[in-house]
């Protein structure tokens, strides 16, 4: 399947959902099946036991597991985009307003995995980025609307310029000196050597 574009549907669809997957190395298999939060779950296996894809767009919900590395840039359009497993990133994602993207890794497999993203990998966009579980390290700049931690540790290396911090369990953990208009805790810590100013008050 080497740079060639997997038919649309064949993977995933969910109410009218589209999804398309470019794929930069040979994948060995892959398989679907329905997740019970009301979309699918994608589970593809490359030569090297990961994936690596260059460019994913999609509408709908989609669970990736066990491995998902985004090499160039991963666009979510609508819906919630879910990384179940291990990363390693060098690449952009991109979420739309209303859509999110979801860093839970080890969240399937309770094993100890991480997502990571390199400083080149940035998250952008009108969305939200959401840190579920496990630990996820962000090198690279998050400018999305909301960063949202629920559970686990997201720790925020590069620069962070959002609307609004949401932190109901789990730790956040901030290395760059940061101004938010919005900051809500209702729960969990929030961590760092950074100066966080709410500019809303």
């Amino acid at each position: 399947m080497d740079g060639r574009v997997l038919p649309v549907t064949e993977f995933c669809s969910s109410g009218g959902s589209v999804i398309s997957i470019s794929a930069t190395e040979s994948q060995t298999s892959c398989s679907r099946t329905e997740n019970q939060s009301g979309g699918w779950r994608i589970e593809c296996t490359a030569p090297d036991g990961t994936t690596s894809t260059a460019t994913q767009t999609f509408t709908g919900n989609l669970f990736v597991a066990p491995t998902f590395d985004n090499d160039a840039a991963t666009n979510i359009n609508d819906g919630k985009f879910q990384l179940d497993g291990a990363g390693n990133s060098d690449g952009d994602f991109v979420v739309a307003s209303g859509a999110s993207v979801q860093f839970d890794p080890s969240g399937q497999s309770g094993s100890s995995t991480t997502q990571y993203l390199s400083s080149a990998a940035t998250i952008s966009g009108s969305g939200t980025a959401i840190f579920s579980y496990g630990y996820s390290e962000i090198d690279g700049a998050v400018t999305v609307n909301k960063v949202l931690v629920s559970g686990g540790l997201g720790n925020f290396d590069g620069s962070v310029s959002v609307q609004e911090i949401e932190i109901t369990s789990g730790e956040g953990d901030f290395a760059s000196n940061l101004s938010v208009p919005t900051l809500k805790m209702a729960g969990g810590v929030l961590e760092g050597t950074a100066n966080v100013t709410v500019t809303d008050t």
